[in-house]
């Protein structure tokens, strides 16, 4: 090849990627006002805030079983010392 069809080649693919960037952004510019997209963020928005109130509430009642448990434990503790 010869040095004007490389920078010819070159400037060709440089003006496709700039096209591309530019229909992306245009695409990215219009999806926030698309109703079924901000369906679909608000659908995604309640799924995540639920999965983390479960997360929690499993959370509070896998403590609540280990400090249970511990005072078991502590009981059991202390009714040894009784016997000695």
């Amino acid at each position: 090849m010869s040095d004007g069809s490389t920078w010819s080649v070159r400037a060709a693919d440089r003006r496709r990627r700039a096209v591309l960037v530019a229909a992306v952004l245009v695409a990215l510019a219009r999806l926030p006002r698309d109703r079924r997209f901000q369906e679909h963020v608000l659908t995604l928005a309640v799924v995540l805030a639920a999965a983390v109130a479960i997360g929690r509430e499993n959370q509070a009642r896998a403590l609540a079983r280990l400090i249970t448990w511990d005072e078991r434990q502590y009981q059991r503790y202390l009714s040894t010392l009784k016997k000695v």
